[in-house]
């Protein structure tokens, strides 16, 4: 007898059909919290409802489940659902529900049953009404997507063990109304809103669908919701919460107090706490006050007219953010703030000091004007002097000059009448004399005017000043009384403009001519001194609208301390004096004009015959141009510089402008003239100029004209040797390059033009065309050509000398293809361009995100990230799955089955017995060859059900391998 060893590969499979369309119901998790536990054994087929003897002890489902929502049933009772029909009124309620057909016996399946309620006298028997559910193995217990019953007698039926009602009286019982556990008493602060967390449950376990407040008097707002009632107060009031469960809408009532606590806060500011509502008191202690602006403080108490920002007498009123100052009082100018006396012929001004003998003490805030001390104490001392004038129509105002320390408080103060009266301090002393003077007594007797002279201003008569400048002068002015002062000017000539700093006295004034100011100062009794000073001013020596600065004085008593300054030059000047401009330099070609602009400055047309940008300009030799390459000799006037060797100095350049002039203007009358260049110079003991001569047409002796201006000894600043003045021999220059370079495709590279002039002149580079090569540019400065190749091609360099001699020499251009896939760039060659391919043979690839691998061949679709059957495509940097099949629902990555009513599951394997061998790596699902191969395999089913309309999907379970012995023949 001989034994053979048969091995193969079992695939486990499921296979999805529909009937009609697939729904849009999602299964939870069995490992997560995607279902609910329903606790309840009265769902026994074996607990009778009408045995229990309770009218009202019955099931509903029509209310405690949700549709379509997933469950667990877990009770003494058992935890899964019959599948054959129980009698009626028994699982808890009137008519029964059970599940037709079995539990899935594979872990983590779920199938499609009929749940049939036990309706009398409905057919098919004992399934007169159903429902479509779903099923699912959790490995130990089931869980059920169920669907709300449309009658309150009907409730799902879990397991089959007698329930006792004696172990657990209070779950036979007849329902329970809900119960509402919260605090019976609120404190909160008045005008304020809160919410309170409604905490209630039911017995039973029942929804709970209705939360609603009674009406109520004195809370003046409440609105509720599911979990929270929202109360605003004005004051303290009672506010009555019902909640009604989902069964037989049984009800609870829960009143609650709330008590209201006064806000501290003023000027309708809000008290905040760490808490809206609580029900300890003592919460509330800590509390901070929400202003309304402009208020502040604490309390909120205070506003920005707290500290008596207006003048004396005038009304503050605060506004929505600040303050505001009413109008001055009659004969005063001002903004309300501070308010000067307007004097005119009649108003009368008298100076004078009482004695506050008791009610007031001395504070060190009454030497400070700007103290709140000094501000109150003024306040309230001209209202009372105010109210001692009330019936003298010839009063106007009262004004505090300044408060003195003898002691007892000295007040010096001035009385502002219409017209002169008759001992105008008469109705002070009275009312002093009265003892009526509000909170401070005044000594009648120490009511006396004051002596007042004049003020005196000590300032030079004199000074010097930039003209087109602005400075300051400080006020040097003394009171013998030791007044406070006010400063202004009188009249000005020829000054532009003169402004006065009352509070730092100072008045600043703007220059533009020499002229005159007449300053004034006034006490607080009216008496005026006029000062008239002589402003002299002295040019700035800075040029092109240059600003002087940086004077150690910009004004002063002596001129000799306006000589150290610096300038602020205007764009685009500079230099010590803004002499200086972008032309100076000479940027120009010589012979263009240049121009200053608002930052820089611009070049000119080229001369005719010349194209360029005027910083640079190029001959255009045409048939009937002809050169004149040349040289002379400068004899004196002028001497070797080595800058003259270097083409960007400023000596050559100056040179250059002042020789291509003069030459220039030796061709005036020669209509054959165009234009001469300044080839270079050499240094021959004496100057050496060689020039070229650029004429239109041929002429007979070209440079005759410069040999007569030069024999007229008429060249400038310099002399030209007459005899010195001749043509030179010129040859072509010579190009000495590869004639084939090798490139990568689409790539830039670099050539330097190497090429000579047999008289070593500067040379011109240039390109006259190229073929298939997409771009070409000539660097001249850095004598450089630059390529841009698509395809291999040529192109004709050209290279001209002074004289306009040329030489042209083609490249052929070679391009070879980079190597790197999917959009990725050759780099780190040794070389960009050669002339030997081999040099192109060691590269890297920089990749494309997200592509990777040597040449960038790696993609990350090629670890098929994908469900088995969904399309993988690279889009914007990273991958991107499709859609999931029919009847999948997913991100593309990961796709879930979905089960509705018309789809029907099969669950199946197949064997391979042939051209696939085992591997370990099938009991992966991450592995690369698990997912290769269920690609393989959901290709070849899909392919088989090409035909079948009612075919959806098919996916692979597992994989496992079988290994048999079989007996056979020898």
């Amino acid at each position: 007898m001989v034994y053979r060893m048969m091995s193969y590969i079992l695939v486990s499979i499921v296979t999805a059909f529909t009937l009609l369309s697939p729904s849009d119901s999602t299964p939870g998790n069995c490992y997560g919290t995607h279902y609910k536990t329903i606790n309840d054994p009265r769902r026994s087929t074996g607990y009778d409802v009408s045995a229990a003897n309770h009218t009202r002890n019955h099931l509903c489902d029509r209310h405690l489940l949700q549709d379509n929502a997933w469950y667990r049933f877990s009770s003494e009772a058992g935890g899964e659902m019959p599948t054959t029909k129980p009698k009626l009124g028994s699982c808890g309620t009137y008519i029964p529900i059970w599940m037709n057909g079995s539990h899935p016996t594979i872990e983590d399946r779920i199938v499609a049953r009929k749940a049939c309620a036990y309706v009398p006298f409905a057919f098919p028997f004992g399934c007169g009404y159903s429902y479509n559910i779903h099923v699912r193995n959790c490995s130990g217990y089931y869980i059920y997507q169920l669907k709300t019953t449309a009658h309150c007698i009907l409730a799902y039926c879990a397991g089959s063990k007698v329930y006792n009602c004696s172990t657990d009286p209070g779950s036979c019982i007849a329902n329970r109304p809900p119960y509402i556990s919260m605090p019976d008493q609120f404190y909160a602060f008045e005008n304020s809103e809160f919410q309170l967390s409604i905490n209630a449950t039911d017995p039973e376990g029942y929804v709970m669908y209705r939360h609603e407040y009674l009406p109520n008097k004195t809370v003046s707002k409440v609105s509720i919701d599911d979990e929270t009632v929202t109360i605003s107060i004005n004051q303290s009031g009672k506010v009555s919460l019902r909640i009604t469960d989902g069964e037989d809408a049984k009800s609870s009532l829960h009143t609650i107090n709330i008590i209201a606590l006064p806000c501290p806060c003023m000027n309708e500011g809000k008290c905040k706490s760490n808490k809206s509502v609580s029900t300890v008191q003592k919460d509330f202690s800590d509390f901070t006050c929400d202003c309304i602006q402009p208020s502040s403080g604490k309390l909120c108490e205070l506003s920005p007219c707290t500290n008596l920002p207006c003048y004396p007498r005038v009304i503050c009123t605060i506004t929505s953010d600040s303050y505001e100052c009413g109008k001055c009082l009659a004969s005063y100018h001002g903004d309300g703030k501070d308010c000067e006396l307007i004097l005119t012929d009649d108003i009368v001004v008298i100076v004078s000091e009482l004695r506050i003998t008791s009610g007031l003490k001395w504070d060190d805030g009454l030497s400070n004007k700007t103290s709140f001390a000094y501000k109150n104490l003024t306040v309230d001392i001209v209202n009372q002097i105010s109210s001692a004038y009330g019936g003298t129509k010839e009063f106007l105002n009262i004004e505090v000059i300044r408060y003195r320390n003898e002691g007892v408080i000295v007040v010096e103060f001035q009385v502002v009448l219409k017209e002169k009266v008759n001992d105008p301090l008469e109705p002070l002393r009275t009312r002093a004399m009265q003892n009526d003077p509000g909170v401070f007594t005044i000594d009648p007797n120490s009511v006396r005017e004051k002596e007042n002279r004049p003020p005196y201003i000590s300032m030079p008569d004199r000074y010097y000043a930039l003209k087109d400048s602005e400075f300051q002068l400080v006020f040097i002015a003394t009171d013998p009384e030791g007044y406070p002062l006010r400063y202004s000017y009188l009249s000005n000539t020829t000054i532009s403009s003169v402004l006065v700093d009352q509070k730092r006295k100072l008045v600043n004034i703007s220059v533009k001519e020499s002229g005159s100011v007449s300053l004034k100062v006034r006490d607080y009794g009216g008496i005026e001194y006029v000062h008239t000073i002589q402003i002299v001013t002295i040019p700035c020596s800075c040029q092109n609208g240059g600003k002087c600065c940086n004077l150690q004085k910009n004004v002063s008593t002596v001129r000799e301390d306006l000589s150290n300054f610096t300038c602020d030059c205007i764009q685009p000047y500079s230099g010590n004096l803004c002499q200086l401009s972008p032309c100076t330099n000479l940027p120009c070609f010589p012979g263009v004009i240049c121009t200053v602009k608002s930052d820089s400055y611009e070049c000119g047309k080229c001369p005719a015959s010349y194209d360029g940008d005027g910083k640079d300009c190029e001959l255009i030799l045409t048939d009937n141009i002809v050169v004149i390459v040349s040289e002379m000799k400068i004899t004196s006037g002028l001497k070797w510089d080595d800058g003259l060797s270097n083409e960007m100095s400023f000596t050559y350049k100056n040179l250059t402008v002042n020789i291509v002039n003069k030459i220039t203007s030796a061709y005036g009358g020669t209509k054959e003239f165009l234009n001469v260049e300044v080839i270079r110079y050499r240094n021959e003991s004496v100057v050496v100029v060689e020039f070229q001569v650029v004429l239109k047409e041929k002429m007979n002796d070209p440079l005759e004209p410069l040999r007569t201006r030069a024999m007229q000894n008429d060249s400038g600043i310099f002399t030209i040797d007459p005899n010195s003045v001749r043509q030179k021999e010129n040859r072509p220059p010579y190009i000495n390059m590869h004639d084939r370079y090798f490139a990568l495709k689409d790539s830039e590279f670099q050539l330097v033009i190497n090429a000579t002039d047999p008289e070593g002149y500067p040379l011109r580079y240039n390109y006259l065309s190229n073929t298939t090569i997409s771009s070409v540019s000539v660097d001249q400065n850095r004598k450089l050509v630059k390529i841009s190749v698509k395809e291999s091609g040529r192109v004709s360099l050209t290279v001209r000398d002074y004289g306009g001699l040329k030489y042209i020499h083609t490249i052929e251009v070679v391009t070879i293809s980079c190597s790197c896939k999917n959009g990725g760039k050759c780099y780190n060659l040794q070389k960009n361009v050669s002339t030997v391919r081999e040099d192109f043979s060691n590269f890297k690839c920089a990749c494309v995100k997200p592509y990777t691998g040597r040449l960038c061949e790696v993609s990350p679709c090629d670890n098929l990230p994908c469900f088995p059957g969904v399309t993988c495509s690279v889009e914007d940097g990273r991958y991107k799955c499709g859609v999931c099949p029919a009847t999948l629902r997913g991100d593309g990555k990961a796709c879930q089955l979905i089960l509705t009513d018309d789809t029907v599951v099969i669950e199946g394997e197949m064997k391979i017995t042939f051209g696939l061998q085992w591997n370990d790596d099938l009991l992966n699902k991450t592995s690369l060859f698990y997912k290769q191969q269920t690609a393989k395999i959901v290709t070849k089913i899909a392919q088989a059900y090409a035909d079948t309309k009612e075919f959806l999907n098919v996916v692979v379970i597992r994989y496992r391998f079988v290994c048999r012995n079989i007996v056979g023949g020898d």
